[in-house]
């Protein structure tokens, strides 16, 4: 199973975006390019990020997380 904790954002525009994540700290995406991964946390409920996407003005991608496994413990 993956859990997605970390998410990449596209800019699809021509212009600069600066979007305010929810820790406070601005993401600045020049023209047509993507984000280093970033925690999902921090779009989370983000209205800025929610009105862009609704735009189709950027992209969020998502970046596959191998889960943990749970090794058994011995005698079970």
């Amino acid at each position: 199973m993956a859990a997605f904790n970390e998410v990449n954002i596209e800019n699809l525009t021509n212009w600069m975006r600066s979007l305010r994540l929810n820790s406070g700290t601005v993401l600045h995406l020049p023209p047509r390019t993507i984000s280093p991964a970033i925690a999902a946390v921090e779009i989370q409920g983000n209205t800025e990020v929610d009105k862009l996407l609704q735009r189709c003005a950027i992209a969020v991608h998502e970046i596959d997380t191998p889960a943990t496994e749970i090794e058994p413990s011995p005698g079970t």
